[in-house]
């Protein structure tokens, strides 16, 4: 581990508060897979208040329900609520904060939105978080891949798929569900990607 990692990990954070917000943030486009259909996101922020005013923030990225995992956000908030919280102390070190949540099993999405709350506190503070304190070489573009929803129309699913892989993400994941089999759809994805390989081709 790095000298600096080291370093970091050791900083004293203070806590005066932790100020837990639901929110309920509108998506571009609906999202439908066979849990239901999707408008918008309920999402859990946490804020870390130090006695002097710093503060930062940590999102907890579960979903408003426990059906694709056991952590929900309802259940997040009273998690950190009833057991982190009374964890924490007004003085804390970062990585012993770490060591005390592993005392609470699971619940992974809702100890990293606490976790990265407290490292927000710090980057803004010293202008260096766990990133930043890293020897390893920063890449410009992460690559990441996307989760497409299950689509009414291959028309629908054809510009969708299309306009994902123009923005340049690397892996396409999609949705399936029972009496949710059209061959069309399939059909409809290997041609926009024979066509995506014949143009790369030709360059």
């Amino acid at each position: 581990m790095p000298f600096e990692i080291n370093n970091f990990l050791n900083t004293s954070v203070e806590l005066l508060a932790l100020e837990l917000r639901v929110i309920d943030v509108p998506q571009k486009m609906v999202f439908k897979s066979a849990i239901g259909t999707r408008k918008s996101r309920k999402a859990l922020i946490v804020k870390w208040i130090t006695p002097d005013g710093a503060i930062g923030y940590g999102e907890c990225s579960c979903r408003p329900d426990p059906y694709y995992s056991h952590e929900f956000v309802d259940g997040a908030v009273e998690v950190i609520r009833s057991f982190i919280f009374p964890l924490l102390e007004n003085n804390n070190v970062y990585n012993e904060v770490i060591t005390k949540m592993k005392k609470i099993r699971g619940w992974n999405f809702t100890k990293a939105a606490v976790e990265f709350a407290m490292n927000d506190v710090i980057r803004r503070q010293t202008g260096a978080g766990l990133i930043e304190s890293h020897s390893k070489e920063f890449i410009v573009q992460v690559p990441v891949g996307i989760s497409l929803g299950l689509f009414d129309s291959v028309i629908q699913f054809e510009s969708v798929v299309e306009t994902a892989i123009n923005a340049g993400y690397k892996r396409l994941k999609f949705k399936i569900s029972p009496g949710y089999r059209d061959p069309a759809i399939l059909d409809a994805i290997r041609t926009l990607k024979l066509n995506k390989e014949k143009k790369k081709s030709r360059k």
